[in-house]
């Protein structure tokens, strides 16, 4: 996994026993990566469906500081990972995974 190989992964697993009461959490993914959509992962946690399939939806958020393989174009987006849709910015879900950005940065300045 490229975010093992970044120290993200065990950085995050700690981090997220701490976030689990939030319904968006955020986690750091490579940005030269071609297959992230931005630097922040974000995960909205939803309750599995009565077959037990997990109806989570993940989110990709391209900072300010965003210079991964589409640069400038990306900057500012947040774009749903399982249909590529760019989140309307002012909108809840964009708020929300803003703010779990937010909360991510706050943490990893303690």
């Amino acid at each position: 996994m490229v975010g093992a190989f970044f120290g993200y992964k065990k950085r995050n697993e700690a981090m997220s026993k701490q976030r689990k009461e939030y319904a968006y959490v955020a986690s750091r993914i490579d940005p030269t990566t071609t297959k992230n959509l931005g630097d922040f992962h974000i995960r909205r946690k939803l309750p599995t469906n009565e077959w037990g399939e997990d109806w989570s939806e993940t989110y990709h958020y391209a900072s300010e500081n965003y210079a991964g393989s589409h640069g400038v174009s990306r900057r500012g987006r947040v774009v749903n990972r399982r249909s590529l849709i760019h989140i309307t910015r002012g909108s809840r879900i964009h708020n929300e995974c803003i703010k779990a950005v937010e909360r991510l940065l706050e943490e990893e300045n303690l």
